[in-house]
């Protein structure tokens, strides 16, 4: 397990990541779905810097279109690709375990359980008959070909299952990437002769080979490379010069000598013809051993050897889980749709009505904002959260003592109680003058002189009304 990476792919949020190769970056991610429906996946991104290689594309898109197809218990679940701006991303089942290297590199091959060890490979072998008889849609062989069965790409998970990864230079008569002459693919201490030799395609029993340097090296307790460079070592796996199990370990039982020198015969014609034969016959030694191994002691010893890694991760994934959402930026869109989106998030804050589109009005009906109003309010969405926001808009002082409604949420303009002033004093005077005109009339006063008193009275109501 890696740093933490504060990022998105696609839909998906990245926790951290898992690990990289040559070709491709692995993290941890979770798709969040409402009601806390969370789904943990393994992200697979092809690497920036071979993205625009569109020899690597192609080889990553036919792994994608075999993977999908995979469906077995002993082979990791593809769910989907997905395409991140200009990057290819493959979905994959999240499991909690390590890789039988990983193991290896905790537990020594000289104290790991020869039974829990040969258990692995019957499993091993279980997932590559599987891709290896898989039919195309017509019902025709498809020819699948993993090409890199090594500890590397066996995964072991702490329930105790055994799954097979990366068929990402699998062959396949569906490929469009074809592997030239002269072109290598593969692990070189796990390759069959005839993959080293790069001629042409190579056929199942390439990864019987693979299989069989992984039982030498569980039978001897230690790797087979015994030479200084990959020249000698091609050199020498050609000879067919390399050292037989009984060489390096005489007190090997019989059986398992046998069944070795089968799998790692360097003709293909004398190795075993399917992967269920070499399958039966190990299955066939453990039904004579004494100790019985099968996923209950395998999980029980990843357990042991791996709980605080496990503790760790899972916590890790808790913390993620456990923190608010932070706001994704929305894609880019017309001012308009911008602020028709921001309107709806504000009155869904607002005032939590199941309707998305309408405020209701105190009399039951329901309001839709015109344009004006999403315009007013679209610099107002308050941030999204999980949970319900409230809204602090600028209201009169008076308003602020009781409950607001969504109609009152806009401040008053001053120029509005102004005029409202205005009309009220304008009509106490309408008032007063009316009074007097029915009744109430003061003691007469001299007129002024050169006023008529009768146009006086019209001026006034003249200017009154």
């Amino acid at each position: 397990m890696q740093q933490m990476v504060h990022q998105r792919i696609g839909r998906y949020e990245v926790i951290c990541l898992l690990g990289e190769g040559g070709m491709a970056k692995v993290y941890l991610g979770v798709f969040r779905g409402p009601a806390d429906v969370n789904k943990l996946v393994v992200l697979k991104q092809i690497r920036g810097e071979i993205a625009q290689d569109t020899g690597f594309i192609t080889m990553f898109l036919d792994e994608a279109r075999l993977a999908t197809r995979l469906n077995h218990p002993n082979v990791v679940q593809t769910y989907e690709v997905l395409e991140d701006g200009e990057d290819y991303v493959l979905t994959m089942e999240y499991l909690e375990g390590q890789s039988l290297l990983d193991v290896f590199q905790r537990i020594d091959l000289q104290v790991f359980p020869l039974e829990e060890h040969l258990w692995i490979l019957t499993q091993v072998l279980a997932g590559l008959q599987y891709a290896h008889a898989l039919p195309d849609y017509d019902g025709s062989p498809l020819g699948v070909v993993h090409r890199d069965v090594a500890p590397a790409n066996v995964f072991l998970t702490y329930a105790g299952d055994i799954k097979l990864l990366d068929f990402g230079i699998a062959q396949a008569s569906g490929s469009v990437a074809i592997t030239g002459k002269g072109i290598f693919k593969g692990k070189f201490t796990y390759c069959a002769p005839e993959q080293l030799e790069a001629s042409g395609p190579v056929d199942a029993r390439a990864d019987l080979f693979a299989v069989g340097v992984m039982l030498w090296e569980a039978l001897a307790g230690r790797r087979l490379i015994l030479c200084d460079s990959l020249r000698d070592l091609t050199r020498t796996r050609l000879a067919g010069k390399e050292p037989r199990i009984r060489e390096v370990c005489p007190d090997v039982d019989p059986a398992l000598a046998e069944i070795c020198d089968r799998a790692m015969a360097l003709r293909p014609e004398d190795r075993y013809l399917t992967a269920v034969d070499f399958q039966r016959q190990l299955e066939r030694y453990l039904e004579k051993s004494a100790k019985r191994v099968g996923r209950a002691e395998l999980a029980e010893l990843m357990q042991r050897h791996f709980e605080i890694e496990r503790q760790l991760l899972r916590k890790r994934i808790e913390e993620h889980l456990t923190t608010p959402r932070t706001p994704t930026p929305a894609p880019s869109e017309s001012p308009f749709r911008q602020g028709r989106s921001s309107i709806l998030a504000l009155r869904e804050d607002v005032t939590h009505v199941d309707s998305p589109s309408a405020v209701p009005r105190r009399d039951g009906s329901f309001h839709e904002p015109t344009i004006c109003e999403v315009g007013l309010r679209a610099d107002r969405t308050p941030a999204r959260s999980n949970q319900p926001q409230s809204l602090s808009l600028p209201v009169p002082a008076a308003a602020s003592a009781g409950p607001v409604s969504p109609r009152g949420l806009q401040a008053r303009s001053p120029i509005r109680w102004l005029l409202v002033a205005a009309i009220v004093i304008l009509g106490g005077i309408i008032i007063a003058v009316g009074l007097w005109e029915r009744g109430y009339r003061p003691a007469p006063r001299a007129a002024m002189p050169g006023v008529d008193p009768i146009w006086w009275t019209v001026s006034l109501r003249c200017f009154l009304h």
